[in-house]
């Protein structure tokens, strides 16, 4: 399972941040998902299961799905394609394309949650 080795790995860049920064935990992940990856729910379930007993149980995964654009290299248009499963150009049609947005994969931030004061204690 693919998705499970990424769920993994942003729950391990998490953690290592969550205990540089001291905190109690992490609340949120942000990323940002090409919609070309097909792995928006499947990330979202692995997740949660992969991050039970870390730092990171019960954050949430927040995910931006990044639509697809295409640059045409016969005509030159930037645009949307005209469906998601013939990537053509918006404007000749043709399929001699290069995909510019959409299976992309970028964590864009961690939100922890604050560090322990010293008023608080452990039970």
């Amino acid at each position: 399972m693919h998705e499970l080795s990424i769920a993994r790995s942003l729950i391990d860049l998490a953690s290592e941040y969550a205990a540089e920064n001291r905190s109690r935990g992490v609340d949120h992940i942000f990323v940002r998902l090409g919609v070309l990856s097909g792995m928006l729910r499947p990330l979202n379930f692995c997740f949660t299961s992969a991050s039970k007993g870390t730092v990171c149980e019960g954050a949430t995964l927040d995910i931006e799905e990044v639509p697809v654009t295409v640059k045409c290299t016969h005509c030159g248009q930037t645009g949307v394609p005209v469906n998601r499963h013939s990537l053509r150009c918006p404007k000749c049609f043709s399929s001699a394309i290069k995909i510019v947005t959409g299976n992309e994969m970028q964590l864009v931030s961690i939100k922890v949650k604050p560090t322990r004061t010293s008023d608080e204690h452990s039970v």
